[in-house]
């Protein structure tokens, strides 16, 4: 089995700083403010392979990967609230991070 080489690039609007062609740095902006009009955010993926890979198996790994980040991201907050809970309810187990 030949292992495909590949590098990717996710970006985000918010973060895209004003390089490259005028039309990018225009397409970015418009990007950045439909974000802030719909509350969104916008997700760029730049996908190279030496070999060609269907847009569909692309746009199914990524979304694969969105749900893992969804399952983590809820973990974390699970876990925060539970902390709070904790330290609200139980302040004497939390005593040593006061000092």
């Amino acid at each position: 089995m030949r292992i495909v080489p590949i590098s990717t690039k996710v970006r985000l609007a918010a973060s895209m700083s004003p390089s490259g062609s005028w039309r990018s740095r225009l397409a970015w902006s418009l990007r950045t403010v439909a974000d802030r009009l719909t509350g969104q955010v916008t997700i760029a993926i730049e996908v190279k392979a030496s070999q060609k890979i269907d847009e569909h198996d692309i746009a199914t790994a990524f979304v694969k990967g969105m749900e893992v980040s969804k399952e983590l991201l809820f973990e974390q907050c699970r876990a925060k609230e539970i902390e709070s809970l904790m330290r609200r309810h139980q302040p004497h187990l939390y005593a040593e991070d006061k000092q």
